[in-house]
């Protein structure tokens, strides 16, 4: 979600608010409903997108990743830029791109033509390792 929708629910929520004042002077406490449920369901999702979003910046900041493929970023000094589903796409400081797994057991090369290139793969001991290419 950008600024612009948000404050394009933020103005509905609003008039939504403004309708339901004026229809509850006719219908009472129903005319409320008419605010309070769309309203509140758009705010309570908002939350929950909200609240997901946190958990998984930290849970995907929290776990290791290997050395980059230059040799020159550390595991710290990658920068997470998106959520993609069951992975998190990172930036090194050198600029190649990389998906981690949501297990965090795998970690792939994203190619300029979009495509993944194993990187490593955490081996049994939970040290991480050069991956097999298939």
């Amino acid at each position: 979600m950008n600024i612009f929708e948000l404050l394009f629910f933020v103005i509905l929520t609003g008039l939504l608010f403004l309708l339901g004042r004026f229809l509850s002077s006719y219908l009472g406490v129903a005319g409320w409903l008419v605010f309070i449920v769309p309203a509140g369901s758009f705010w309570l999702f908002v939350a929950y997108a909200a609240v997901r979003a946190v958990f998984l910046e930290i849970r995907y900041n929290l776990r290791e990743r290997p050395v980059c493929q230059a040799g020159k970023c550390e595991s710290r000094q990658y920068v997470l830029v998106e959520l993609k589903g069951e992975a998190a796409l990172f930036r090194c400081r050198c600029g190649d791109l990389y998906l981690a797994s949501a297990s965090g057991d795998s970690f792939s090369r994203l190619l300029p033509d979009n495509s993944r290139r194993p990187f490593m793969v955490k081996n049994s001991a939970g040290s991480w390792e050069p991956a097999a290419e298939h």
